[in-house]
């Protein structure tokens, strides 16, 4: 993936990103990491990046290309996981953490 390998990502950081994380609008865009996409029992979740940091990596203007290219050819859907552990809650604090949440487009 041009996307990942140019921002230097990890595998789930860059399965994680939503057309909404690339800011073009600076002279030197910025690519927000929000969130990864791991696996947990063979389901998988959204989860925060590794050592749960949230970043901004530098955009070179030849990924943002990239990244616009695809995301004419392929449009971007609605994704909805649970967040951090895909398994059923069994109490009510789980259940608050373990919510679903959807992907920004």
């Amino acid at each position: 993936m041009e996307t990942g390998a140019g921002l230097g990502l990890r595998q789930g950081e860059a399965f994680g990103l939503s057309l909404e994380d690339f800011d073009f609008d600076f002279d030197e865009g910025v690519v927000h990491i929000r969130r990864q996409i791991k696996m947990v029992r063979a389901s998988l979740c959204f989860a925060l990046p590794k050592g749960r940091k949230v970043r901004d990596v530098a955009l070179p203007s030849s990924i943002g290309e990239a990244a616009r290219r695809y995301a004419d050819v392929f449009p971007s859907v609605p994704v909805t996981m649970a967040w951090n552990d895909p398994r059923p809650p069994e109490t009510p604090v789980e259940a608050k953490h373990r919510r679903p949440s959807g992907n920004p487009r």
